[in-house]
């Protein structure tokens, strides 16, 4: 089985700003073999293509805001398939009630028709606020209930669930096939004392268990989808950081024998 293991690239965005093929490299040289991109740094996607492609990096992924998808959705299509995405992923929604929560869907669902026939899946990235309930229900679960079946996933951020006192485990079970990738995120024990960014940790460094986690994906048939870190705050260097990140993943999906 492929399994996909890339980098959220916001999480190195200073270095991305200075130096954006350079840190690409250096991205390659932490062990990964895919990136979601979160900006392009005002590149052709011809020419990012080609870098990638030298570099041995896949263009798997891309954070794109739901103001692009619904203002500028053809732009982004074209540009998703000519650098070669295989998913486009809205990083956040202002919701504040069940009414944002169809508009979400509805806008996720013409998305997805545009993308789809270029074969690129759409998905949807959680903070902590789309665990807020509508209804009696997560905001995020009332998204996916009106989304379009086997045309939006979640790209579950295990530690925003977290922070908002889901369980991880639990709700990534319940998401079934509805979840895409996972943003193997993790979070200090102490993240009740904590703020912001400082939540965070390198994955395998903080209290979630990522091969529970990445043995419900493979259950669900979804651990094909994926495997995206995230890390937005650093006591270490954040390319050595990234780096333990991708070793310990590689360490449990082994020890999993996949």
């Amino acid at each position: 089985m492929m399994i996909p293991v890339g980098l959220q690239l916001y999480s190195i965005k200073e270095a991305i700003s200075h130096d954006f093929i350079g840190t690409l490299e250096k991205v390659k040289e932490a062990g990964y073999d895919c990136v979601e991109f979160a900006g392009y740094n005002n590149m052709k996607a011809e020419v990012l293509s080609a870098e990638l492609d030298r570099i041995g990096l896949q263009p798997y992924s891309s954070h794109v805001s739901w103001q692009q998808l619904q203002n500028n959705l053809d732009e982004v299509a074209a540009y998703s398939e000519t650098l070669g995405l295989k998913w486009v992923v809205c990083p956040g929604y202002p919701i504040q009630s069940r009414q944002d929560c169809l508009n979400l869907a509805e806008l996720l669902n013409k998305a997805a028709e545009v993308l789809n026939e270029k074969g690129i899946q759409v998905g949807y990235h959680n903070h902590s606020h789309e665990f807020e309930k509508y209804d009696g229900h997560y905001a995020l679960d009332l998204m996916l209930e009106h989304a379009a079946e086997g045309k939006v996933y979640a790209e579950l951020d295990v530690c925003w669930a977290q922070y908002a006192d889901v369980d991880p485990l639990t709700y990534l079970d319940s998401l079934g096939k509805k979840a895409g990738p996972m943003h193997c995120k993790d979070i200090n024990s102490n993240y009740k004392d904590l703020k912001g960014e400082d939540i965070n940790v390198e994955v395998g460094a903080g209290m979630l268990d990522f091969e529970a986690l990445f043995q419900i994906a493979q259950k669900h048939g979804n651990l094909e989808k994926g495997l995206i870190v995230e890390q937005e705050a650093f006591t270490r260097d954040p390319f050595e950081s990234i780096a333990m990140s991708c070793r310990y993943i590689r360490e449990t999906l082994a020890k999993m024998n996949l």
